[in-house]
């Protein structure tokens, strides 16, 4: 009994072995090449020999956008607009952009008839590909304005993907290959990629975009879904505290504009609790007023700002376009007045 258990334990052993040496002896040599920052395959074709692809992950862009939303009193809608860079120090032309939506949308734009525009694969979100001209997608250094739509929904923080266009032609195994070629090149890349995660990342970046209202609507909750938008575009960098040369100028500066904010937001949360809500109405619309002086007293110094390097807004377009017309809907719903437009 004990030569049968030894036996079984030595065939055991040598099984794994072999399967090791199987394993190790894959028909793809893959590798990190790290000069040219891409990965390498290689293997023997039947009737061509030794053959090579790369593959150079599309996520060598270092983008940057920008939204701007303005309401569309002719649709009584909300038009997204886009600008889109990619930064010094990218390895690729950004070539495709993709931006989700949570509402309805429509009217697409592209800067130019060079760039390709349509729903991306089915899913709620735009894309556009510049695969056409000169130069198929942005250059580092280059930005490009004009990308928009159109929708009835609320500004809200969404996600954006970029991907960048490969500087060689990627051509895994194919027609002409044995299906023994075509697993060993599935295994071998699998493990690459679990290797160098970081390498074949996505680039993703927080942008603006359509919400549809929820439903049934409670104003306290909206109230509060205002307040945490207010938090996660400051934690974005899309509202930032007082800069030294605005002593004076806004209420508890020494505490920042995200104190005055939130004083006056609580304000009106407070108001609502007690069921004053025209008093309610009056605290939101002085919350509107606030963020409209903050956002005119940028765009009047950004230009002054830019051509000095120092300073900061305080804030963004994105944040002005989420905390006023959320906060415009939510007066209307409780039976208020207030402009809309710029």
């Amino acid at each position: 009994m004990k030569i049968k258990i030894y036996f079984a334990i030595v065939l055991l052993f040598f099984s794994f072995i072999l399967a090791s040496n199987v394993w190790s002896q894959e028909l793809v040599k893959g590798y990190y090449d790290p000069e040219n920052d891409w990965f390498v395959f290689e293997w023997d074709m039947p009737d061509y020999g030794k053959t090579t692809t790369i593959d150079d992950p599309p996520n060598k862009v270092n983008p940057v956008i920008k939204a701007k939303v303005i309401f569309d009193t002719e649709t009584q809608g909300y038009i997204y607009s886009y600008e889109v860079a990619n930064q010094n120090g990218a390895k690729q032309h950004l070539m495709d952009i993709v931006v989700k939506y949570s509402a309805p949308s429509y009217d697409p734009k592209a800067p130019s008839k060079d760039w390709y525009m349509a729903r991306f694969r089915g899913k709620d979100a735009w894309h556009w590909a510049k695969t056409r001209g000169d130069i198929h997608g942005i250059a580092a250094g280059q930005k490009e304005r004009g990308f928009s739509f159109k929708s009835k929904g609320l500004p809200t923080i969404v996600s954006s993907s970029f991907y960048g266009k490969r500087r060689d032609r990627y051509s895994p195994p194919g027609d002409f290959d044995t299906e023994e070629v075509i697993a060993s090149f599935s295994r071998v890349r699998k493990e690459l990629k679990a290797q160098y995660k970081d390498k074949f990342s996505s680039i993703v970046r927080k942008t603006v975009g359509p919400k549809t209202p929820p439903t049934p609507f409670v104003p306290a909750d909206f109230l509060n879904y205002i307040i945490s938008l207010k938090h996660e575009a400051f934690n974005l960098g899309w509202i930032v505290q007082g800069r030294d040369d605005d002593k004076g100028k806004h209420e508890d500066e020494e505490k920042g504009i995200m104190k005055s904010l939130d004083k006056k937001l609580e304000k009106a949360k407070a108001e609502l609790v007690k069921g004053d809500t025209k008093e309610a109405i009056e605290k939101l619309k002085s919350f509107i007023h606030e963020i409209e002086a903050l956002y005119k007293e940028d765009k009047e110094k950004e230009e002054k700002h830019e051509k000095e390097k120092e300073g900061h807004s305080h804030i963004t377009s994105e944040a002005y376009a989420l905390l006023k017309y959320n906060a415009v809907y939510l007066i209307e719903k409780l039976g208020g007045k207030i402009e809309k437009d710029h």
